[in-house]
């Protein structure tokens, strides 16, 4: 769905839940290794991918404030060492969620939900 804001890699309409595949690069991924800043015209750079997280997060808000579920997987979770276990919390939040959406009356029972570098999931 293409009107939603970010516009989602992957949206999942059964379980109200969207996914973003961002580059850690580009989305500034912090303390991994595949984020790093240029060392020429490093101040754009730095501004540059300021204002990507910047947009990321008001894209989020509205997300949120439409009640969808949100996940965030990087590209560095598709790695091949971390990518079943990357695969397996993406499983789990999307059980989750179905089963809290069965359940809501009116708001998410559940924040949206970041999956982190280790393999932990933020809310």
């Amino acid at each position: 769905m293409k009107s939603l804001p970010g516009k989602p890699d992957i949206v999942l309409k059964k379980y109200r839940t969207v996914i973003f595949v961002n580059g850690c690069f580009w989305h500034g991924h912090e303390r991994c290794k595949y984020f790093v800043i240029p060392q020429t015209r490093t101040v754009w750079w730095t501004e540059k991918i300021r204002k990507n997280k910047e947009r990321d997060s008001e894209e989020r808000e509205k997300l949120r404030g439409a009640e969808w579920n949100i996940i965030v997987v990087w590209e560095c979770q598709l790695k091949p060492k971390q990518r079943m276990s990357s695969l397996s919390v993406i499983e789990s939040l999307l059980q989750q969620s179905f089963l809290n959406m069965n359940r809501r009356t009116t708001a998410p029972a559940y924040s949206p939900a970041m999956i982190a570098k280790t393999g932990e999931v933020y809310k």
